[in-house]
Parts: C-alpha cells; structure tokens; sequence
C-alpha cells in the first residue's frame, strides 16, 4: 500500500470505504465521522487527532500500527482514546 498516496487526496475513496483508520494516532472510525476537510477539501483530516493521516478501508490496528511505526516518529504520536470493552461473551467470565 502506497500509505502516503491512500491518505492524501482521499475523499471520494472515503464516500466507499465503511470504515477509515488514522496512523498518527491508530484510531478507527467511520468515515462519516470526518467533518474537517484539508488541502482543497479533498484530504480527511482525522476526527480525533486532526492529522491529514486517514487511510480508507482500514480497520485494523496491527495494520495501523505497523504503518505508524514505519512512517511517524514518537514525537508526532497522538494516542487515540479507543473504546476496549470486549463484545458480549468475549472477556472475563465470557465463552
């Protein structure tokens, strides 16, 4: 994947893609939760960091995390706040 390509210029891949993923800050959204626009409104800006970072069809962290720590150094990291409770069943005490 040419990351740097799937995240700039991204709006009308974002219009298809069911769910989107930031590098700067590994979070995972739909891309319906992007309000904020750059670079002549054809670029996502991530709706938790506010980073041009948002890579469409992304929903895995181990993705995002392999593709953060290629390309953005610690100082530019932006932890997302992400929502660890495991589905129904799944966890302590679960099947």
């Amino acid at each position: 994947m040419d990351t740097g390509y799937q995240s700039f210029n991204n709006r009308d891949e974002l219009t298809r893609a069911r769910v989107a993923g930031c590098f700067s800050c590994l979070g995972i959204f739909h891309p319906a939760d992007i309000v904020l626009w750059l670079h002549e409104d054809s670029t996502a800006a991530c709706p938790i960091c506010g980073a041009d970072t948002v890579l469409p069809h992304v929903d895995s962290l181990g993705a995002l995390r392999a593709i953060h720590a290629g390309l953005v150094s610690a100082e530019e990291t932006i932890p997302a706040v992400l929502d660890m409770t495991p589905p129904a069943g799944r966890g302590p005490g679960g099947a």
